[in-house]
């Protein structure tokens, strides 16, 4: 199957998505937390049990990265959050210190790897972010970061910003699609959006990346100028990932794009309507930071809605009949 000539009425099949509503409340019992429940990332533990990784912001608007146990099987609902940090934002000049954001976990060798997305302001355009990594071993508590720089920093391939990503390891490589910036545009009340596509990366160690500037998912129009959050998984011989992407006058939705060797990929955006239909009000305007896992025969979503995570992380679930 040719990666141009992926049938349409076979991605269909990936329009059959059930929502089952907010599984994590924007609801908190310490006195750091004040909003949101923003990017999660899903780490399956068993069958039905998942950690929930996701940044929660301050009184300060610093993100601060958390995690919960959610149990499918029970049908839990996390209603007040108690969790402790797991990772905080840099010091005064790091290129995290106003926030910091999960994006992927690895295992490898009885350690977890988290990459994670690094905020501060940057003077002339709205903020800084970075790709970030840090690593917890077996006994430990607390992920520490590898050091105070990025891993995927400014570079001749990606000379704006790095941001949110999904990896997948295949005969001892690992494969990253990840988001890279492409400029920034000046809007007429001098207001600053950042340009950004998807792009991959290699590596054999998780820690160093060969980046070549293959763009993976580029823009679809002139008004649109962000792709954002890849989720990436493989079926049947195909990657398939799920996104976020918006235009000038279009909040975040969720698309899907489809490829043979994980480097050309082609968009399905239309195969996403039973995710980007308004029926439930804290998703109306905006959905956004898709992560997909497969459990059994069915796939699960973990999303935002509204304001970036404002309104919480949902769920929703496709079986798969392919």
């Amino acid at each position: 199957m040719d990666y141009m000539n992926i049938q349409y009425s076979f991605i269909k099949k990936f329009d059959s998505w059930k929502k089952l509503g907010i599984v994590i409340r924007p609801s908190f019992k310490k006195k750091w937390m004040n909003s949101h429940v923003a990017v999660p990332y899903a780490e399956k533990i068993s069958k039905d049990k998942f950690k929930i990784y996701f940044c929660i912001r301050d009184k300060k608007n610093r993100s601060h990265i958390v995690s919960c146990n959610l149990n499918l099987k029970k049908k839990e609902l996390v209603k007040k959050i108690d969790s402790k940090i797991i990772l905080n934002p840099g010091k005064l000049g790091e290129f995290d210190e106003t926030g910091v954001t999960p994006t992927w976990v690895l295992n490898k060798n009885n350690k977890k790897m988290l990459f994670y997305v690094g905020w501060r302001p940057a003077g002339s355009v709205r903020l800084s972010l970075f790709i970030g990594l840090a690593i917890k071993n077996k006994n430990s508590k607390k992920f520490k970061k590898i050091g105070n720089y990025p891993i995927l920093d400014r570079s001749k391939i990606d000379p704006y910003l790095t941001a949110t990503l999904s990896i997948i390891k295949e005969k001892n490589i690992y494969k990253m699609w990840y988001v890279s910036g492409e400029g920034w545009i000046k809007q007429k009340n001098n207001q600053t959006l950042p340009k950004y596509n998807i792009k991959y990366a290699e590596s054999k160690d998780g820690i160093n990346w060969i980046r070549s500037g293959t763009v993976c998912l580029n823009f679809k129009s002139n008004s649109e100028f962000a792709i954002a959050r890849p989720s990436v998984i493989k079926l049947k011989n195909l990657y398939f990932m799920w996104y976020c992407y918006k235009s000038i006058n279009q909040e975040y939705k969720i698309g899907l794009a489809v490829s043979k060797n994980g480097k050309k990929w082609k968009r399905f955006d239309n195969c996403c309507k039973s995710l980007n239909d308004k029926r439930n009000n804290w998703e109306k305007d905006m959905l956004a930071y898709p992560h997909v896992v497969k459990r059994n025969n069915e796939l699960l979503m973990f999303y935002n809605g509204n304001g970036y995570g404002k309104t919480g992380i949902a769920l929703a679930k496709l079986n798969l009949k392919i």
